[in-house]
């Protein structure tokens, strides 16, 4: 059963941090329809609180601003820094997998394929390298990634050495 959702109701849920998906359960409306409205209203969750402090949406709780990265247009991340730093690994280590099994999932010269991270992207063709898969800037598995893999050999750690070495 829907609620009236007015902008006072609204600003109430937004200020106590309620998720938009929490706030929709409550109201009977849509995430989306609570954003439309979040934005039509002009409600915004707060920055930070008056201690200094800001909520990290992971731990739901409150840390020192000094705990968070700022971007260069000084907004302040959503996550403190060490969630941030493992949401980061796990969407580098989710890529890693998929473009690990895109190759087919082992070494191409001796079939190894115990350890992820032993696993390496060899360009059979230095020259029409356009970047390096581990350096590519994305953690979204897409085209332009399957082109550049394309180009390469999944290879074992070991592998990898020795095509090196006897170049």
């Amino acid at each position: 059963m829907k609620i009236k959702l007015t902008k006072e109701l609204l600003q109430k849920y937004v200020y106590e941090n309620l998720s938009r998906e929490k706030i929709a359960e409550l109201t009977g409306y849509s995430k989306n329809t609570i954003q439309k409205y979040c934005k039509e209203f002009q409600i915004e969750k707060p920055k930070t609180n008056l201690d200094g402090l800001k909520l990290c949406f992971l731990w739901k709780e409150h840390k020192e601003i000094s705990s968070f990265y700022v971007s260069k247009n000084k907004k302040i991340f959503s996550y403190c820094i060490p969630c941030e730093k493992d949401r980061l690994i796990k969407k580098q280590r989710l890529l890693k997998q998929q473009c690990v099994d895109y190759k087919g999932g082992c070494c191409e010269i001796c079939n190894y394929n115990k350890y992820l991270g032993a696993l390496e992207f060899h360009h059979k063709d230095p020259s029409q390298k356009e970047f390096g898969i581990a350096n590519c800037g994305s953690s979204t598995f897409n085209d332009t990634i399957k082109l550049e893999l394309d180009k390469c050999m999944l290879l074992c750690s070991n592998c990898h050495k020795e095509v090196h070495g006897t170049l």
